[in-house]
């Protein structure tokens, strides 16, 4: 086609086998003109798309209606409950007539508000338990009650570091929790209405890009990769804390490998351990639910001493647990106990969760 008057085509592939073919055009204005130089893109544009052969941008509308008019399209859009579509107009460019229109993300507040009710499914209450038993464990693994109590005594905390540790695990308890709502209300409105289920960890980072665009997806890509690293971090000093407490040997991330050889070489073969793991191929996320499920097992015997020492004046002097964190601590051993009892059976009954 020929490229219309105020406008630049930044992109022409002819359709080839296994391929779709594409135009794309972008308006010809100072602003779209620099950032094309910066990155390659431009803000705002239109691309024409033939023998689609996938999903664009996690968008299934534009699969299901491939062929279709622009009208039409825009009328699917339009009647999907999960988007807000918004600016709908006629557009003409280089005598192409079509639809221009704004999409959001548009998820039912009043169902997110009853979803924070707790209830009981009636259809499959075995399948729910195994999530709950799950989510619990997720948020409460041992391996982080070993880092940060030998982080504790490595660091020397004194009592004055109480308040600052309050803080911090209200604070990312909190935040966590909030990333973990939003991930799942994005995933309500955007995955679940099409049927899509993610399956890798990079899958999560596409929600953000639907509504925000290609710059909140870098920086998703960016937060998972410092998530990662983190969680690694923490799972391998965490093991060689273990190992190293457990056999009496010299232990500590601020020791030179010569004072603490054995730590050292604990932690080096705990990380290449889980290198070799993945580039086996086994599935990270599976792996990682059967690491949670044994984990809960485990569970218990984590709680149980530090709920004993928390009531020891003798040792905690005026910090020992009160009448309040008492009762709030004996209970989350029962639904920890409980939790570990089901954990394998619920494992084995629901097949992973695949029902």
């Amino acid at each position: 086609m020929t490229v219309p008057e105020g406008w630049i085509n930044d992109g022409d592939a002819a359709e080839s086998p296994g391929n779709y073919g594409y135009y794309s055009l972008f308006p010809d204005t100072p602003a779209n003109r620099a950032e094309f130089a910066r990155s390659g893109s431009a803000d705002k544009g239109i691309l024409i798309v033939s023998n689609l052969l996938r999903p664009y941008f996690m968008c299934e509308d534009w699969e299901d209606n491939r062929g279709a008019t622009a009208a039409e399209m825009a009328a699917a859009v339009s009647g999907n409950e999960a988007l807000a579509v918004t600016g709908l107009v006629d557009v003409a460019i280089g005598g192409l007539t079509g639809k221009q229109f704004d999409v959001e993300l548009n998820p039912d507040w009043g169902d997110v508000g009853r979803g924070f009710v707790p209830h009981l499914p009636g259809d499959d209450l075995v399948l729910y338990l195994y999530f709950a038993v799950g989510l619990i464990g997720a948020a409460t693994v041992p391996y982080e009650v070993y880092f940060f109590s030998s982080g504790a005594v490595e660091e020397r905390w004194k009592p004055k570091d109480l308040g600052l540790n309050k803080a911090n695990a209200i604070i990312g308890f909190t935040l966590g929790g909030l990333l973990s709502f939003a991930l799942m209300i994005t995933a309500a409105a955007l995955y679940f209405p099409r049927g899509i289920e993610p399956s890798s960890l990079g899958s999560v980072a596409l929600g953000v890009e639907v509504p925000l665009g290609a710059a909140a997806l870098v920086i998703a890509l960016i937060g998972i990769l410092f998530a990662v690293g983190g969680a690694a971090v923490d799972t391998v000093l965490s093991g060689a804390y273990n190992v190293a407490q457990f056999f009496g040997w010299e232990w500590g991330k601020y020791r030179r490998p010569a004072g603490a050889p054995r730590f050292a070489i604990a932690w080096l073969v705990i990380i290449t351990l889980g290198f070799v793991v993945i580039i086996t191929g086994i599935d990270p996320v599976v792996l990682t639910e059967y690491a949670v499920i044994f984990s809960v097992v485990a569970l218990p015997t984590t709680y149980i001493p530090i709920l004993l020492v928390a009531n020891d004046r003798a040792y905690m002097g005026r910090y020992a647990n009160g009448r309040w964190a008492n009762v709030f601590g004996f209970f989350f051993l029962i639904v920890i106990c409980a939790v570990a009892v089901a954990a394998i059976p619920l494992m084995l009954v629901t097949n992973m969760g695949q029902g």
